[in-house]
């Protein structure tokens, strides 16, 4: 149950494109300076499973920040760098600096700032080398807490999308679900008994009213195990309540 407990703290589940936006989680970079350098990141991991979504991924010149992104699950993600521009005395990085990259993560009400290996499949490292890069980033920890992030399964719902409902085999493994929208809200919750072999959702809140439309993750556990499935509901009635 720990375990359930500390995914469904850091998981704020945002599907959105990268977008910078000025939040607690994220870094401080610099302002835009209108000479942006593309930088494609074309996966990132945490232990060798998956990186918490909504996750500040932050890029360095040294230790100034030149550009960030919010992590939305999706490989070939894009961070936009800045160059500085002295004659303008903006900030930024000097091309042919090496690069750095870290990621930011919220953990039961702490923040922790780890650093992330890259390996690139375009470019050689440094700012400004050709039109743009591509790297793949690789974060490591063994801190406690932080190293059960690694999620590697996924308990598949069919079908998905649905309109009526989604059925899940379980396997007698689980006794607790949580359903979570992507402000990371939980808006159904239900404990289940542990000889269940399946779950049916119909896209229904605790309230018993149908939810909006939208992207879903469904969250099984139990004291040994996790698994979370991303549900799309297509809310066919048009109307909920939250």
């Amino acid at each position: 149950m720990k375990k359930f407990i500390l995914i469904l703290t850091i998981i704020s589940l945002v599907s959105l494109p990268c977008v910078t936006v000025k939040a607690q989680n994220e870094f401080s970079p610099v302002s835009s300076t209108g000479i942006p350098y593309s930088i494609i990141i074309g996966d990132i991991t945490l232990n060798n499973g998956m990186l918490p979504t909504s996750t500040a991924i932050g890029v360095f010149d040294d230790t100034l920040c030149v550009g960030q992104c919010l992590y939305s699950g999706s490989i070939n993600q894009q961070l936009i760098a800045w160059e500085g521009d002295v004659s303008q005395n903006l900030s930024g990085f000097i091309a042919g600096q090496d690069m750095s990259f870290k990621v930011k993560l919220f953990v039961n009400g702490d923040y922790y700032i780890l650093d992330a290996v890259p390996s690139y499949t375009q470019g050689n490292g440094t700012f400004g080398y050709g039109n743009y890069s591509v790297v793949n980033l690789a974060v490591t920890t063994t801190l406690v807490g932080l190293s059960e992030l690694n999620i590697k399964t996924s308990l598949s719902g069919y079908p998905n999308p649905f309109s009526s409902n989604i059925k899940f085999d379980l396997g007698n493994k689980f006794d607790n679900v949580r359903i979570v929208d992507l402000n990371g809200k939980v808006i159904y919750n239900e404990r289940i008994s542990n000889s269940a072999h399946q779950f049916l959702w119909s896209g229904k809140n605790n309230k018993g009213g149908n939810v909006q439309s939208g992207l879903y993750f469904i969250i099984f556990s139990s004291d040994i195990d996790l698994k979370i499935s991303k549900v799309i509901y297509q809310n066919s009635l048009g109307n909920h309540i939250n």
